[in-house]
């Protein structure tokens, strides 16, 4: 390595480089000066910045050397980094140009979900990661429209994006019994390409009204998975067109309920219909009659596990994820 240690005012500045097949790459620049713009064939105007960029696999130890300089961040998201720590524990965290963006002063501007999630995980990952972009650069950062998987869905062509996107997240929070948590999107993606009968399922679930439909899907979906398709169309055929299955049918009980509260103009609660959903099917599939019905804790549903979402999924109930 060469260390140049000079610059307009005589102060200390480096810049670390390695020789990989006689070329110069730059792998750390902690200060970029008059004389080592010169010495690289940057030019001498106050206005040229030295800014750096490079593939690099960043280890949990140096992520944790990176984070050590991380001044007035955002506070950092436990959901964020649980996902992205699945993700790279599964071995699908992908290298897609998004850097790890470091200021010319060292200190971290942009990937501290990333980095904190290498250390949760254990796994190194690759990353581009640009160094000497200006402090003030900050406020640019991460202001623009982001892109849904359900919209990457459907530029893939699949119809029904947003909606599949939504009963993948709802056969996730079925399989861990979190309803607040979202499929990951990486994983997401994974799931429909895997189950190409998603398409068909939303299809169907998106026949019913008043709410149900997201539930409807996922059910269908699950239904489908266990041989018991019939039964699952005549779950779509009773939220659809009211007529009961048979007497106290318990999704004609619950399409009512949902009725009523659509009127009232007080929905459910994400929680109380995938409970009222899991207490319907239960009933329903064994054919036995519901007057009224009793929310399920945990909305869990009978053989319905991350072991049956599949590839990454998989692995994401035995990580250690932040507190």
């Amino acid at each position: 390595a060469w260390a140049f240690h000079f610059n307009r005012q005589h102060t200390p500045a480096k810049i670390i480089v390695q020789a990989k097949n006689n070329t110069c790459v730059i792998v750390q620049a902690v200060q970029h000066s008059y004389y080592t713009r010169l010495a690289l064939g940057l030019g001498d105007g106050d206005n040229q910045m030295a800014i750096f960029s490079n593939i690099e696999t960043v280890t949990p130890e140096t992520a944790s050397i990176i984070l050590a300089n991380n001044p007035n961040n955002r506070t950092v998201s436990k959901t964020k980094t649980n996902e992205y720590a699945s993700l790279m524990a599964a071995g699908m965290w992908a290298l897609n140009g998004q850097a790890l963006i470091i200021d010319e002063d060292g200190a971290l501007i942009d990937g501290q979900h990333r980095l904190h999630a290498c250390m949760i995980s254990g796994v190194p990952f690759q990353s581009l990661v640009v160094r000497g972009i200006p402090s003030t650069a900050k406020i640019t950062i991460d202001r623009g429209r982001v892109r849904t998987i359900g919209d990457d869905i459907s530029m893939a062509g699949i119809p029904y994006g947003n909606a599949i996107a939504a009963c993948v997240s709802r056969l996730f929070q079925i399989a861990t019994g979190n309803v607040g948590v979202n499929s990951p999107p990486a994983m997401t993606w994974d799931f429909v390409q895997r189950n190409p009968f998603i398409a068909t399922a939303v299809k169907e679930g998106m026949k019913c009204k008043y709410g149900c439909g997201p539930g409807a899907s996922a059910l269908y979906f699950i239904a489908e998975r266990r041989s018991l398709r019939h039964i699952g169309d005549k779950m779509i055929t009773t939220l659809f067109t009211g007529e009961p299955a048979y007497h106290n049918d318990p999704f004609f009980v619950l399409r009512e309920r949902s009725i009523a509260v659509a009127q009232k103009r007080q929905p459910l609660t994400r929680g109380m219909r995938m409970e009222l959903e899991a207490s319907a099917w239960d009933a329903f599939r064994n054919g036995e009659p519901r007057k009224n019905l009793k929310p399920k804790a945990f909305a869990h549903i009978e053989g319905w596990s991350l072991a049956d979402m599949g590839g990454g999924f998989v692995n994401r109930g035995s990580l250690k994820v932040a507190a």
